[in-house]
């Protein structure tokens, strides 16, 4: 009867055993793949960064892109104003001259003269405030 019960225990203590085992087996199992999806996802995390950062660095393209499309939209528009104001006095100019040529009036030849120096003066003064603009 003892020896029964002796063996009895035994096979009870080696089935505790084989489950241990077993259960050993499993979560050894279970903790590789975690470490397998642990793995996997730290990769998707990098690609994930890489795409969020070339994502930022197109959004800073695109700013500087809209930033030196507005600086050139202002020179152009500067400079065509410069050249339509330099037209303005060209005409300005030759009216004048052509009126100190044919006025008998000294007193009129010197104000179409005069007239002459201002707006040279006032094209050189545009001509500086227009780049200043456009250099900001």
């Amino acid at each position: 009867k003892m020896e029964a019960s002796l063996e009895a225990r035994e096979l009870e203590s080696l089935k505790r055993s084989r489950i241990e085992s077993s259960n050993m087996e499993n979560v050894m199992r279970r903790e590789k793949e975690l470490n397998q999806k642990l793995a996997e996802l730290a990769e998707f995390e990098k690609k994930l960064e890489s795409i969020r950062a070339a994502m930022e660095s197109e959004r800073l393209e695109i700013v500087l892109e809209k930033e030196l499309q507005r600086k050139l939209r202002i020179e152009i528009e500067s400079e065509r104003n410069t050249l339509q104001n330099s037209k303005k006095m060209h005409f300005e100019v030759q009216r004048n001259t052509r009126d100190i040529g044919i006025a008998t009036d000294p007193q009129q030849k010197q104000r179409a003269f005069k007239s002459n120096e201002l707006l040279a003066t006032e094209n050189v003064r545009k001509t500086s405030n227009t780049q200043a603009v456009v250099e900001s």
